[in-house]
């Protein structure tokens, strides 16, 4: 007998610290990321990326600027 357990790959072990990276947690880091990737999604049309991401366009071209985009 076959018990269905058996087949299920085996769990991945926890994270540790080390494996967790702080710049992850980087909310500066992050939002230049998706600004780039709205911005590359849109095909650097700000008016389409600032929609995408809900913000109006002088918003996105202010943090364009912050990030130096």
């Amino acid at each position: 007998m076959i018990d269905a357990a058996l087949l299920l790959p085996p769990a991945p072990p926890p994270p540790t610290k080390s494996d967790v990276s702080v710049s992850r947690f980087d909310l500066e880091e992050n939002e230049r990321g998706v600004i780039e990737a709205a911005l590359r999604e849109h095909h650097h049309n700000v008016t389409h990326a600032a929609a995408a991401l809900g913000l109006s366009r002088g918003a996105l071209y202010r943090r364009m600027e912050r990030y130096g985009l």
